[in-house]
């Protein structure tokens, strides 16, 4: 017994914390993704087909937007700020920076994107005045992305979680009320929009006040520090640009070539695949702090990547059972329009659990600076992608999710393959 008592003694607190934290974290966030599911859920039932081809579309191109304006500055700034994170001057330096970067990024991109989504929205049936009523109708949300994950950063490395996730469960709350409220009386896909964008603008104002906690805000901004986010920017923008377009890119090739009613249906299935998101939530917000903070010269870096893959993993994989038994059920809720498409919900539940690897992985390397060569990570994507057109039926729903369980099985062995051979080279320099 003397063994295990001084096991206590010694890690007692250390284990009773991190018991603490991460049920607070897992049931938040599966309270938070519960609710995220049911409301899209009802989008789907309560939207006509052609009105959630649009929907889709439209929180395709919100992503879009959000990746875009971001371009690597989050990872900038958490490998910035993780450096000297208990120093509140230092932190706001490196937030005032980042949010300065990311507003630039914006105004950019906007007018770059923004006559592409109106012509795929007209493209797919929408009416001038439609599409006109559904770009601005993203506006909030969009609004509210520029700064929520920057702001996120100094809570995060101060594990004041608690605060972070009442944060997030009065967003969740708010966009159900005001979603399935308002498109119960007006069933519109621009009504959805602004249901989801408008809790989210004021959730960010009760974040800057939390994060103000752990950084001095309206500091000046920092020369050195905006060089170093940009250098990271510079290694990360071009295989982010085109990760944001390959991680939806079934979403893309069937609003290009496609149909309607099967953009609709790749949504809709989609709704059921938001508990991945839950995963890759609470690995976020627990780990990658952690990550960040770990020396390179420590084991710990060795030990956390394999207990994220190995958790990640065990989790997915059991998800997906729980889907594979339960497919004709869960498609009752949504609808008559989606019958028959069993097997195709347990095939896109398989590319979503890749996506959330191959994506949790990346932001892992992101978050200490490592990147790997634009010109390296294109070139073998883009051959993925080539080879997946010569593979696959394209003009086939089942084909299409085909194609991204391809494409995203490729994009997370890269990443793991890339992060050992990092860890690897660090090794070998420390023993040196």
């Amino acid at each position: 017994m003397a063994p295990v008592y001084a096991f206590w003694e010694t890690n007692g607190e250390r284990i009773l914390y991190w018991g603490k934290l991460i049920s607070i974290t897992g049931s938040t966030q599966i309270l938070i993704q519960a609710i995220g599911m049911v409301v899209g859920i009802i989008t789907v039932r309560l939207l006509p087909i052609k009105e959630y081809a649009w929907f889709t579309i439209a929180n395709t191109m919100l992503g879009t937007f959000t990746l875009l304006s971001d371009g690597g500055i989050t990872s900038g700034v958490m490998s910035e700020a993780g450096k000297d994170w208990q120093n509140r001057a230092w932190v706001g330096k490196v937030l005032a920076t980042g949010l300065y970067l990311r507003l630039k990024f914006a105004i950019v991109w906007l007018a770059v994107t923004l006559p592409i989504f109106a012509y795929l929205l007209v493209e797919n049936g929408a009416a001038w005045w439609q599409a006109g009523l559904i770009i601005v109708a993203i506006i909030p949300a969009f609004y509210a992305a520029l700064s929520d994950s920057l702001l996120e950063i100094p809570v995060k490395l101060h594990n004041d979680i608690n605060a972070l996730q009442k944060n997030q469960a009065f967003v969740a709350v708010m966009r159900m009320l005001l979603t399935v409220g308002s498109l119960l009386v007006f069933p519109f896909t621009f009504v959805a929009l602004i249901g989801n964008g408008l809790p989210r603008i004021w959730a960010n104002f009760k974040l800057k006040l939390i994060a103000d906690q752990y950084a001095i805000s309206n500091t000046s901004l920092s020369k050195e520090i905006k060089r170093k986010i940009e250098s990271i920017v510079k290694r990360i923008m071009p295989a982010n640009i085109y990760y944001i377009f390959s991680g939806q890119i079934s979403i893309w090739i069937l609003t290009f070539v496609g149909n309607t009613k099967s953009l609709a249906q790749i949504g809709a299935l989609g709704k059921f695949t938001l508990v991945f998101g839950l995963f890759s939530s609470i690995f976020n917000i627990l780990l990658t702090p952690i990550y960040v903070k770990v020396p390179n010269k420590s084991n710990k870096l060795v030990s956390i990547f394999l207990i994220v893959q190995g958790i990640g993993w065990l989790v997915g994989l059991t998800t997906i059972l729980l889907i594979a038994f339960l497919p004709t059920y869960l498609l009752v809720l949504l609808g008559s329009d989606y019958n028959g498409l069993e097997f195709e919900l347990i095939m896109i539940s398989i590319s979503s659990i890749l996506g959330m690897m191959a994506g949790f992985t990346f932001n892992l390397n992101n978050s200490r600076g490592w990147v790997i060569s634009p010109v390296l990570s294109i070139s073998i994507n883009i051959a993925v992608v080539i080879a997946g057109f010569f593979l696959f039926n394209l003009a086939e729903l089942t084909g299409v999710i085909f194609f991204g369980i391809w494409q995203t099985g490729n994009s997370y062995l890269l990443n793991v393959v890339f992060s050992v051979i990092t860890i690897q080279k660090i090794k070998t320099k420390i023993q040196k």
